[in-house]
């Protein structure tokens, strides 16, 4: 009986577990499964997607961002490549400034002539007061270059946020602060000239003695300077010599010059004609070199070819004559200065010529003293001859007394009387000279000179009569 009733319990279960399945497949409870497994798969795939999605690191730059950076580069680099024409070369450049008190010691007028113009107390002048001083221009102050901005750190996104959609990319504009470029104006700025005029300066000299020679000399001289630093300059004008008995002579020269410095050696050299209204055209031309010699001394050696300019008479018997020799400038201190120099001479008629001069002078506060000593000797007398003075031997010693001061802001004066002795074949006489210069300031760029010179220094022979010259000088300034 047992065994009977068990196999009836076991088909019992069967047919209740058949008709419970029959029941969920009925098409009600498929609508009710497929509810249940979607939502079972639904949240399985969102704890899915939470615990896949990695953290964003805290350097992640955002579109945005990038855009940013992009646009700080460019603005760094256009600020590289853009011209800049407020740039300076610290390349050396040559700068020339002329020395106050300016020594002039020619054959036909021993009296110093002496120009003045405002420099620097540390130039040390060269022989003929001509200063080469180097000077460095410093450089140009570059800005600072701009450094991109760190990039911002954002703020790890939490777990449970979601990930944003990407938004609209911004607009990238120009930068404002940049100017336009303009390829004329950048043109014109790279593009740099060859020579520039520095300045211009007239020369005027009227020479006259109580016999009736009459010398005069209208020179104006332009003054360029050249890219690299060196000089160019062209000197022309109009000269008028008058000799009693003699048909007046006028001359135009036109005078070519350059001037260069090698490491310390400054060359200057010069060619030139003179054109004159009835007289052959004549050809010249000269060379100088200056050397520093220590820190305070100048040597210079010099040499000069051309038509000896003394008078009339020389022109008219066409005297030429070779000239060369050296100079010597040492500023001792601050206010004492030893200038010599000594000249030998070639003439085209045979004759020779020894000249020597000396000046050693010191100054204190507006007035200054100073010695001078001239000796000028010729192998032959050919005043008769060739129209010039020639004397076997010639000395002149004399001491000097100047004052030098501001009258006013735009005006300042000089006067100096030098008393002394001069030898002329073996006779002494009193050799005596008075000067008054004055240098007027007419604009920013424009001065003027005004001076006048009277010496009984010999400068011809007279016989038994006293000689006397007088000597109207000016000098007008353009500089640029």
């Amino acid at each position: 009986m047992a065994n009977l009733i068990t196999p009836d319990r076991s088909v019992a279960s069967t047919n209740h577990y058949a008709k419970l399945l029959l029941i969920c497949l009925q098409p009600r409870w498929g609508v009710c499964w497929s509810v249940f497994f979607l939502l079972l798969n639904g949240t399985a795939l969102k704890a899915a997607t939470n615990n896949d999605i990695a953290p964003i690191p805290q350097n992640f730059i955002s579109p945005s961002e990038l855009i940013s950076h992009k646009q700080q580069i460019a603005e760094i680099q256009d600020i590289f490549l853009q011209p800049n024409s407020n740039i300076q070369s610290n390349s050396p450049q040559l700068y020339y400034q002329i020395k106050p008190q300016i020594l002039i010691a020619a054959p036909d007028n021993f009296t110093p002539r002496l120009r003045s113009q405002e420099v620097p107390l540390n130039l040390i002048a060269a022989p003929d007061n001509l200063v080469p001083n180097q000077q460095v221009q410093p450089p140009a102050q570059s800005a600072p270059t701009p450094s991109p901005a760190p990039p911002a750190q954002l703020a790890p996104t939490p777990a449970s946020t979601p990930t944003p959609t990407t938004p609209p990319l911004p607009t990238v504009q120009p930068p404002a602060s940049l100017p336009e470029a303009n390829p004329s104006a950048t043109i014109q700025n790279a593009v740099l000239p060859s020579f520039s005029l520095d300045n211009l300066q007239i020369n005027f000299r009227n020479d006259v003695d109580k016999f009736g020679r009459e010398n005069r000399f209208i020179e104006p001289t332009a003054q360029f300077r050249l890219s690299n630093g060196n000089i160019v300059q062209l000197k022309t004008g109009f000269n008028y010599f008058k000799y009693p008995g003699l048909e007046d002579v006028s001359n135009i020269p036109l005078t070519l010059g350059y001037q260069t410095k090698i490491n310390q050696v400054t060359l200057q050299a010069g060619v030139g004609v003179d054109v004159f209204n009835r007289l052959p055209t004549a050809i010249n031309f000269n060379t100088k070199v200056d050397v520093p010699v220590g820190n305070n001394i100048t040597l210079s050696g010099v040499v000069e070819q051309g038509l000896y300019k003394f008078n009339a008479e020389t022109l008219e018997n066409q005297i030429r004559t070779w000239r060369y020799g050296p100079n010597l400038y040492w500023q001792i201190d601050r206010n004492t200065s030893l200038f010599s120099l000594l000249r030998l001479g070639n003439y085209n008629d045979g004759n020779f010529e020894q000249q020597s001069f000396s000046r050693l002078e010191r100054k204190f506060g507006p007035f200054s003293i100073a010695a001078n000593l001239f000796n000028w000797s010729y192998n032959e007398d050919y005043s008769e001859k060739s129209g010039y003075f020639s004397p076997p031997d010639f000395l002149v010693f004399t001491g000097e007394v100047a004052l030098e001061s501001e009258i006013f802001d735009f005006l300042r004066c000089r006067v100096a009387a030098s008393l002394g002795q001069q030898r002329l074949r073996g006779e002494f006489s009193n050799a005596n000279s008075y000067e008054g210069r004055c240098t007027g300031k007419i604009s920013q760029n424009i001065d003027a000179d005004f001076g006048y010179v009277f010496s009984n220094v010999q400068n011809q022979e007279t016989g038994n009569s006293q000689y006397n010259n007088q000597s109207f000088t000016g000098v007008l300034r353009f500089k640029f």
